[in-house]
């Protein structure tokens, strides 16, 4: 196995299928899957299938990273899949001379100087002309190696924070230029967990907790 992606369901079953597939297109991946979804009995085509009795959002993706075959994992969100065949490959070749905390990402946060989650720059593709350097690599895509994912403490739960407390460890955050033309969005559907109202405050809660003392 050249990489592992760890993917999480809830109620977006057409689009993780379409994910699922996109993945598959890569080559040799492993596929992990914790299914949030306590009424969602469906056996999705992947390599693992966790099936949680209840909803536990995004942090047991890291748990089941840790059971990869493979050297690199990665995060795919379910409103996110991939237009070209050779992502991983890309993200491999341009992460394995860098350092081992490295984190390759499709969108990002540059914090401001005040730690401002919802007003510091929000890095998206199709917006940047060069590889950007950024402070927090959002959970939709991230790639990197599963040493490192082994070296964080794992007595936390940050239920809307994992991206940010992953990010937190790392001092190599990059957002690819390449990555900017290889996904397509797919429909939210009115279920991600930005629609909620609480979503920017439970996050700058986490940015406060791991980022605050860190200039």
């Amino acid at each position: 196995m050249k990489a592992t992606a760890v993917l999480l369901n809830w109620k977006r079953p057409d689009n993780l299928k379409k994910v699922i597939e996109s993945i598959k297109k890569q080559g040799d991946v492993e596929i992990l899957l914790w299914n949030n979804n306590p009424d969602d009995h469906e056996q999705y085509s992947v390599h693992q299938q966790h099936n949680s009795p209840e909803n536990r959002f995004c942090w047991p993706r890291w748990l089941i990273a840790e059971t990869a075959k493979s050297e690199y994992v990665f995060t795919l969100d379910d409103d996110l899949m991939f237009t070209e065949d050779n992502v991983i490959d890309q993200c491999i070749d341009f992460i394995k001379y860098l350092p081992k905390d490295t984190i390759l990402g499709l969108g990002g946060v540059i914090l401001n100087k005040e730690k401002d989650y919802k007003n510091s720059t929000h890095a998206k593709k199709k917006i940047k002309t060069h590889d950007l350097k950024v402070d927090i690599v959002k959970g939709r895509f991230m790639f990197t190696r599963k040493e490192f994912i082994e070296s964080i403490p794992k007595n936390h739960y940050h239920k809307r924070g994992d991206d940010i407390y992953i990010s937190s460890f790392s001092k190599n955050k990059i957002l690819p230029v390449f990555l900017d033309c290889c996904f397509t969005s797919l429909p939210e559907k009115d279920v991600g967990l930005k629609k909620n109202r609480e979503h920017i405050e439970i996050r700058q809660e986490v940015v406060n907790k791991y980022f605050k003392d860190q200039r």
